[in-house]
């Protein structure tokens, strides 16, 4: 892990989100080489500095990208307090903590991807990188031009709890297949 800003670092070894560490440094709960650290933009490097949280010496993390096929039925959650089947289920038993990479529907299938690495997942999932993604969908009943049209400008969320209000979707490429295509 090469050199970095002190709460990046300590989000990368695993301790706590970005945001998390920050308010754990300004905290006082953070030393570094035994001095107390609470202003941010210190620059460390877990292979030169010793850097500890609580008493507890903090050590590189190794990286891990896992990718599953989402089976229909499963919700993606760390934990589901109503009992659903979630995909943390189907993990393996791993020495880090590996999070999702966004989300599937329960209703919907295909590839997820797991990681540890911050940074990659939100290279993955943050807009500004306008990372492109692509679900295949069945619908019922034809999809109009209006609609099409709709959906490639974006179009606004109702309010669910939970959610933010008044979110609007990225717009969407649409590309229609005829019903033989549908199979494959």
């Amino acid at each position: 892990m090469p050199s970095d800003r002190l709460h990046k670092v300590m989000a990368a070894a695993g301790v706590a989100s970005r945001r998390k560490s920050e308010e754990i440094i300004a905290a006082g709960r953070v030393k570094v080489n035994g001095r107390v650290v609470r202003e941010m933009g210190v620059i460390v490097d877990l292979e030169a500095d010793r850097v500890e949280v609580d008493g507890h010496t903090i050590r590189p993390q190794r990286v891990v990208v896992l990718a599953m096929n989402k089976p229909r039925g499963v919700v993606t959650t760390m934990r589901d307090e109503r009992g659903r089947p979630q995909v943390t289920d189907f993990l393996p038993s791993l020495d880090v903590v590996v999070k999702p990479v966004g989300r599937l529907d329960k209703d919907t299938e295909g590839l997820l991807l797991f990681t540890n690495d911050g940074e990659l997942a939100a290279l993955l999932t943050h807009p500004k990188h306008s990372v492109s993604k692509t679900y295949r969908t069945v619908v019922e009943g034809m999809v109009g031009a209006q609609q099409v049209a709709k959906l490639e400008r974006g179009i606004w969320l109702p309010h669910e709890p939970g959610s933010r209000a008044g979110r609007k979707t990225a717009p969407a490429k649409i590309e229609s297949v005829g019903p033989e295509e549908r199979a494959n």
